[in-house]
């Protein structure tokens, strides 16, 4: 995840670390307010720093804990669902937070009577544009914040400014962004030993599509070891950072490349669900696209033989918090000793943060033989 984060700065406390240099921002314009755009694009600009919010799912709360602003969360809402298991679950690490209606059904009035200011999701799970449209008209700011995937960095920084870049967020972002760059500069120093440049595939498997070479996940895999394939298809749509695996012209490209210049590995994100077991892990291979389009389940790395070239990996380690651990997954799975073991830090991550994140189930080796696959869990 090698990003420059830059903005307009009247004012910062820069960390500056391997994988980027990450400006703190506490106001961009003369006026001395506070600014950021959010996830879904929209400017929010306050006079002064937020005092208290509403959390929305997981994700904005774990990394309000991450950041030691957990006495800063006013109330908890999760999905309609999961709303009182989940409020059980986290609300001991937020002593001021109350239980709010899940996002579906929490009201305007009911924010407005605890908070000005909701932080949400941008786009899934997530408050829905006609609640905002209501809570707006009370005078409530909604601001969108993944706090999870590529923008996982990104959207931390943000939170400090909003609630006004104070030593003890800025401070608890440095130690969290130690233990990253340590992690990471290890695992790539380790990886610089390697002299080839193998080929490889990222696939998603809940939107089947490639991971192309402008997303931040390929960016990752790049720094540790390989290449991307998709950057020898000319005129790939670049606008997004996937591509589905089924557009026309790629299947064909990709076969007739990997027939001149194998294709060594092909990796795998599948959802949390797929990789609970070595039986969901086979169950997401069988059903996958990659194993059962007749283009793609040829490929050298597939074939009817194949050891040490599929990989399928828990999405939850490849983005957001627990990113470094996904470093640490990608170099095992090109076969790289970083002297790491994924289980152990994020057992460091769950007892400083008090999160229960999994610590099993996170990459399996898929193995062909005579046609038939089997998986194998390595972490």
């Amino acid at each position: 995840m090698k990003q420059v984060f830059l903005a307009v700065i009247v004012a910062a406390v820069v960390v500056v670390g391997s994988v980027g240099i990450y400006f703190l921002l506490t106001d961009d314009d003369a006026n001395g307010d506070i600014s950021i755009i959010d996830g879904s694009g929209t400017k929010i600009t306050l006079s002064e720093p937020i005092n208290s919010a509403i959390a929305v799912n997981v994700n904005v709360p774990k990394a309000m804990k991450i950041l030691g602003l957990e006495d800063k969360v006013a109330g908890l809402s999760f999905s309609p669902t999961s709303n009182d298991s989940n409020f059980a679950t986290y609300s001991p690490m937020f002593p001021n937070a109350v239980k709010m209606s899940d996002y579906n059904s929490m009201s305007a009035e009911q924010v407005a009577s605890i908070t000005k200011y909701v932080i949400c999701p941008v786009a899934s799970m997530t408050v829905s544009a006609v609640n905002q449209t209501a809570f707006e008209q009370l005078g409530i700011t909604v601001i969108r914040l993944d706090c999870n995937g590529e923008s996982a960095l990104d959207d931390f920084q943000k939170l400090i400014t909003l609630f006004g870049n104070t030593e003890e967020s800025t401070a608890a972002f440095g130690e969290y962004m130690d233990t990253y760059n340590t992690v990471v500069d290890a695992v790539i120093s380790a990886a610089s030993l390697r002299t080839t440049d193998p080929s490889f595939l990222m696939y998603m498997n809940s939107s089947t599509a490639f991971y192309n070479q402008t997303s931040e996940l390929s960016a990752m895999i790049e720094s540790i070891h390989g290449t991307n394939a998709l950057r020898g298809i000319s005129g790939l749509n670049l606008t997004g950072v996937t591509n589905a695996a089924g557009e026309l012209g790629i299947q064909e490209t990709i076969k007739a490349m990997d027939s001149s210049n194998n294709i060594d590995k092909i990796f795998i994100r599948a959802t949390a669900a797929q990789a609970t077991s070595e039986t969901t892990a086979l169950n997401a291979w069988n059903a996958c696209l990659l194993n059962t389009n007749t283009f793609y389940s040829s490929l050298s790395a597939i074939g009817a033989n194949s050891t040490d070239h599929i990989f399928l990996f828990n999405t939850n380690i490849m983005s957001g918090p627990l990113s470094y651990v996904g470093y640490v997954l990608i170099a095992k799975a090109f076969g790289i000793s970083t002297g790491f073991d994924a289980t152990g830090l994020i057992d460091v991550y769950n007892q400083k943060y008090g999160f229960d994140e999994q610590t099993t189930g996170l990459l399996y080796t898929i193995t062909i033989t005579g046609g038939t696959a089997s998986a194998q869990k390595l972490v």
